[in-house]
């Protein structure tokens, strides 16, 4: 796909799927009169490569944007009672959903449940993370804990946090705010380890850590389109970092 040219690539079933110029898929229903509410649903599912970000224009008007090695089950067209239900099986969603009173969109990743009528959030569930974080910009949102059956509401400027046995809240400031859809990778007081784990997805590299790196965090923001060089030098600025190269590996360590 990333040798194909801008413009729309297929349609096919009710969906056509085009490239943006900046690189991004945008698969959207097209009107087709299967994609219409219906009692029978049928699901897609859509898979991202590392350094990949598509995007998803579902049949109610919600627009989701994937990050980087994430994936996304939905339907061809929501049923025509009930809940809108959507997975993230694993990875890294920004969801504008579509207002609806007469159907709650749930976002099932995980043990974890989100309901909402028409808001914006943001959801991040990698595997290697162990944790599931919830920020929402817009609206509001109720988080669910399956296993332990707690529910948390979430005002805009919170995040859930989902670890182990725990579900608790934060309140996420500005910086933070501005999510990688937007073209950022941003930090607030974040380890060193997630940060790389990130880099690493986006730039499709392999990480090693050497010697003593758990206590170094970062707050920031650094641009997703910077050449991978230009962002370790931004990176070794803080003075907190350094890295070298090791054959194909990127070595990190404390400065």
């Amino acid at each position: 796909m990333s040798d194909a040219a801008s413009g729309k690539l297929v349609e096919q079933s009710g969906v056509a799927i085009t490239k943006t110029a900046d690189g991004q898929l945008i698969y959207e229903i097209t009107g087709a009169p299967d994609a219409a509410p219906t009692d029978k649903v049928i699901y897609n599912t859509i898979e991202t490569p590392q350094g990949g970000q598509y995007q998803v224009k579902l049949p109610d008007g919600t627009h989701v944007w994937l990050n980087a090695a994430s994936s996304l089950r939905y339907p061809m067209s929501f049923p025509k009672s009930g809940h809108r239900e959507v997975a993230l099986a694993y990875g890294e969603a920004y969801f504008e959903v579509s207002h609806d009173e007469d159907h709650t969109f749930v976002v099932s990743s995980g043990r974890q449940d989100i309901e909402v009528i028409g808001t914006n959030f943001n959801i991040s569930a990698y595997p290697e993370d162990n944790l599931i974080k919830t920020t929402l910009l817009k609206g509001r949102v109720k988080v669910t804990d399956r296993q332990s059956n707690k529910i948390v509401e979430l005002l805009p400027g919170q995040q859930s946090i989902l670890e182990g046995d725990e579900l608790r809240v934060k309140t996420v400031d500005e910086v933070n705010r501005q999510l990688w859809k937007d073209g950022k990778f941003t930090f607030d007081n974040e380890s060193i380890r997630s940060i790389m784990q990130q880099v690493a997805r986006w730039y499709q590299v392999k990480v090693v850590f050497r010697g003593p790196v758990d206590d170094i965090r970062l707050i920031g923001s650094v641009s997703r389109f910077e050449n991978l060089s230009k962002l370790l030098e931004k990176l070794e600025q803080t003075g907190l970092v350094k890295f070298s190269w090791e054959g194909d590996q990127l070595v990190v360590m404390k400065a």
